[in-house]
């Protein structure tokens, strides 16, 4: 609990799109919402029977690419918009993370940071970043065993 003079906690701000097969959400780009996000992904992930170990490294990969998407992307503009989308298909989710602005290589502006892509990249079957002047999309698959999952 906060002093009286405190402010407020920001909203959530996140919108949850139901997906007969995933789970979609976009949010706004900033910190605070990670951990709303986070719960989001572990609560779908637990209702489909993905064993915990599993479900925790793909939150893992969920929120170092929605973190990255945010700081660097959007720069932490929280007018700008993350999309996050889990996918189920043969086995394997497919992890999607989709923000605004251009990639920045790794090591640019690090202040000995930057160990977020090799954790994803260690706990993802497969691993790919698209970058565009646009935007960058980083797309994550993981084979899964789960009770209810296609």
């Amino acid at each position: 609990m906060g002093s009286p003079g405190d402010p407020a906690p920001p909203p959530t701000r996140l919108r949850r799109q139901a997906a007969s097969n995933g789970l979609h959400v976009d949010m706004a780009a900033d910190l605070t919402q990670l951990a709303p996000a986070r719960r989001m992904v572990r609560a779908w992930l637990d209702d489909r029977g993905v064993e915990r170990v599993v479900a925790e490294d793909i939150v893992l990969v969920c929120s170092e690419a929605c973190a990255n998407a945010i700081e660097h992307g959007a720069q932490s503009d929280p007018a700008a918009w993350v999309e996050l989308s889990i996918t189920a298909t043969n086995g394997s989710l497919v992890i999607r993370v989709a923000g605004p602005g251009p990639w920045r290589p790794a090591g640019e502006h690090m202040d000995g940071r930057g160990r977020g892509l090799g954790i994803m990249r260690a706990l993802s079957d497969d691993f790919g970043i698209d970058a565009r002047s646009s935007g960058t999309v980083v797309t994550a698959t993981r084979e899964v065993r789960a009770r209810h999952m296609p």
